[in-house]
């Protein structure tokens, strides 16, 4: 009789044991699921800058927590438009997460371009994510002057010669030609569109006459950027012009080398956009019946991308624009000018890899 107690109380205490055990490891499991999900924040941030992108204040705000929003004086984009963004680095908690975005902003007002490094901080109040925080820093920042491209680094100060317009090669191939023998004269009245890679170590650039804009890549050296000059003022425009003139005369540019890309007949640039490692570059432009089209390059030799868009998608009926590279995809809008839709407007996303061409 003692010894079946025995076995009663063993089994008891082994029940009770396993019961204590099945219950610490759900509640463990709770904790473990009732993480910081990185994921949902990334979309968050990467939402707002989207709608940023877009000229969309207000519902860029609504990601924000509303201290953020009312505590911010300029509630536009200033002088410069967010272009592009890549998601470079994330650091995450249990609670928040930090979200770092290099950044290209450029004008349409004048020839310049900005690399920026944005940090979004990301809080969770239980299942509702909002953007506590948000820095920006300057890492470059791409100019004109004197009819020269200059470059200023992230530490401020001195600024770099990049390439002038004497520097642009003077003729070039069209890549349209299959067999070239036959060069065109490269126009260089005026730089057009210049955009920094996210990188910092290419630069699309653009440059013009009325009506034809040649499109190269320089690449730059950044050892010689330490030796940049201050840009020096002076008592009257005619000296400083002199003083200038000459320092330029005497300035070794930053450029390691220059990668002819194409010459664009009767167009106007609208935007130049890079992939996340600079390898390759899509152009928006506008044809002479203001349609935007789109053509898409190697950086590193300026090879032309076929991604038979001329064959997809109509070149007098619709609008054919870049949004952004995803990884190695291409995010493309098709649209009609006159804003009606058919079966072909919409979203596409084209594979670099393998060319492929398919309706989001």
């Amino acid at each position: 009789m003692g010894s079946i107690k025995r076995i009663l109380s063993i089994i008891l205490l082994l029940t009770v044991s396993i019961l204590i055990g099945c219950s610490k490891i759900n509640k463990d499991n709770e904790v473990a699921i009732d993480l910081f999900d990185v994921f949902k924040g990334r979309d968050l941030a990467t939402n707002y800058l989207i709608n940023i992108r877009n000229g969309d204040i207000e519902k860029a705000n609504e990601s924000c927590l509303e201290e953020l929003v009312n505590n911010n004086i300029n509630l536009s984009e200033g002088i410069s438009d967010l272009v592009g963004f890549q998601l470079d680095k994330t650091i995450a908690s249990s609670e928040f997460a930090y979200y770092i975005f290099n950044v290209i902003r450029d004008s349409n007002i004048e020839p310049k371009s900005d690399l920026e490094s944005y940090t979004i901080k990301v809080n969770r109040n239980g299942d509702n994510y909002r953007i506590s925080e948000i820095k920006a820093k300057s890492q470059r920042e791409l100019y004109i002057k004197n009819n020269s491209l200059r470059i200023i680094g992230e530490k401020g100060g001195k600024s770099s010669l990049v390439i002038s317009l004497n520097n642009i090669p003077k003729d070039t191939y069209l890549r349209e030609n299959k067999i070239m023998l036959y060069k065109e004269k490269v126009p260089n009245n005026n730089f057009g569109k210049v955009v920094l890679g996210f990188t910092g170590q290419k630069i699309a650039i653009s440059t013009i006459d009325d009506k034809n804009a040649f499109i190269c890549i320089a690449y730059i050296d950044n050892t010689l950027m330490q030796n940049g000059t201050d840009d020096i003022s002076s008592s009257t425009a005619s000296q400083g012009n002199q003083i200038s003139e000459l320092q330029e005369a005497l300035e070794k540019p930053i450029t390691s080398k220059v990668v002819p890309v194409d010459l664009l007949n009767n167009v106007q640039i609208e935007n130049f956009i890079f992939s996340k490692e600079d390898n390759d570059i899509a152009v928006n432009y506008k044809n002479q019946s203001g349609i935007e089209r789109l053509n898409i390059y190697k950086a590193d030799d300026g090879s032309k991308i076929d991604a038979k868009l001329e064959d997809i998608f109509n070149v007098n009926i619709y609008n054919v624009k870049a949004e952004y590279f995803d990884g190695h995809k291409l995010i493309i809008n098709v649209y009609k000018s006159d804003g009606t839709i058919d079966n072909t407007t919409g979203e596409y996303s084209f594979n670099m890899k393998n060319d492929e061409m398919i309706k989001l």
